[in-house]
């Protein structure tokens, strides 16, 4: 006994005795050790809103299905009636995925810090990621803040699941305001930015999105000087039409845009996701999807003659007159249009007996295939896309690559 207790003496007192190593896991400081781990890093919290399901269940709920704009024939029509159960899943998806992107925006932020002083970026680079880092956590807080009012706020580098006390929709835009006047400081102007980086974001962005927070917090003399720091950053393009359009991506009238754009990586080094917040915008007719119709209250809003209507939201018996579209021969270039019509689909055969080349006719609109009666037969023209564009999922017909504005 005397001579184990002599052996076991020292190491019961030598302190780290059961301190175990991780050597499995990486480290920040072995993980980023040169400016292209930092550049990926950032692509990394641009690559949240790459999630088709971010993008549709969050900024278009809330922007469309919550005005009555358009509605959704699916699982979620009790936005019709403003009655949304609060166990609904796309607001799940929303606020988890929402987190997801906060978590990385609070590591990349001290990431980024210790590369800089390492050397291991100029401080120039430095400088503009981290800038394009609290655009990110800004604009993220901005989405969640218009559409839950107070959130949790994370700002430091943890857990970030959205579990912290609820702060009040001020203290959250407060916040917003800081990060994105922050960012602005560190950004370049769209003019300024390489070809190389192009779609990320810029000083008008932050400022862009600064000036619509600064509105909710009733600060108008702030924000009406925001959006002054925009003028000649970015012009309207002549043609209303061309917006949307797919070799207009990247405009000199859009502020900031989701890089959904087919190139390898996909410009943000995204995990080969497609936007297909515009498949389910179409006519079933043309997509075999076609979820979300609009409101005829919307269509009728337009006074007559105003061009901008149709390139918004088109009915029965009009034409799509999206340019790259009609370059294509229409919607009777659409390969369900053609093949309907050669089966002797009524849905595809127009008044005069030809192929239809219009969203339907005013005697036969398209109410897609449930046959309930739910769908009003009008539909989101922004967002019907030439049916040629190319995509990851190896079926243009069905998904386009582009940009969401």
């Amino acid at each position: 006994m005397a001579l184990g207790a002599a052996l076991l003496t020292p190491l019961s007192c030598k302190k780290g005795f059961l301190d175990q190593k991780n050597t499995q896991q990486s480290t920040a400081s072995g993980s980023f050790t040169k400016a292209a781990d930092g550049i990926a890093l950032v692509n990394a919290i641009y690559d949240t809103y790459q999630s088709a399901d971010l993008l549709k269940k969050s900024i278009w709920y809330y922007a469309n299905f919550q005005t009555h704009d358009f509605f959704n024939w699916g699982a979620d029509v009790f936005y019709n009636n403003c009655s949304i159960p609060s166990n609904f899943a796309p607001i799940e998806v929303f606020w988890s995925r929402a987190y997801v992107g906060i978590a990385r925006t609070n590591s990349a932020l001290s990431i980024i810090a210790d590369m800089k002083s390492k050397g291991i970026l100029t401080s120039a680079l430095a400088d503009r990621l981290t800038g394009e880092v609290y655009f990110l956590r800004g604009m993220t807080y901005y989405y969640l803040a218009a559409s839950f009012g107070g959130v949790p706020l994370e700002l430091k580098a943890g857990a970030n699941d959205g579990l912290t006390p609820r702060s009040t929709q001020d203290e959250v835009f407060k916040q917003v305001v800081l990060d994105l006047t922050k960012a602005a400081s560190l950004l370049p102007t769209r003019q300024q930015q390489t070809a190389d980086d192009l779609g990320r974001a810029t000083q008008g962005a932050a400022n862009a999105y600064l000036g619509a927070a600064q509105m909710w917090l009733k600060d108008y003399a702030g924000a009406l000087a925001s959006f002054n720091k925009l003028n000649g950053q970015y012009t309207l393009l002549p043609s209303f039409e061309d917006v949307n359009e797919y070799d207009h991506q990247n405009s000199a009238e859009s502020v900031f845009e989701v890089q959904f754009d087919v190139a390898g990586t996909q410009s943000w080094g995204a995990g080969n996701e497609v936007a297909w917040i515009s498949d389910f915008s179409w006519p079933e007719e043309v997509s075999n999807f076609g979820y979300d119709y609009a409101n005829p209250g919307l269509y009728l809003s337009f006074q007559p003659g105003d061009t901008r209507k149709l390139a918004t939201v088109i009915g029965p018996g009009d034409p799509n007159i999206s340019p790259g579209i009609i370059a294509r021969g229409g919607i009777a270039s659409y390969p369900l249009v053609k093949a309907g019509f050669a089966a002797n689909d009524k849905r595809y055969i127009g008044d005069d007996g030809k192929i239809i080349n219009t969203c339907g006719t005013k005697s036969n609109p398209w109410y897609g295939s449930d046959g309930n009666g739910l769908r009003t037969g009008f539909y989101c023209a922004k967002m019907w896309r030439d049916p040629n564009l190319d995509a990851n999922s190896g079926n243009s017909t069905i998904f386009g690559a582009q940009n969401q504005i």
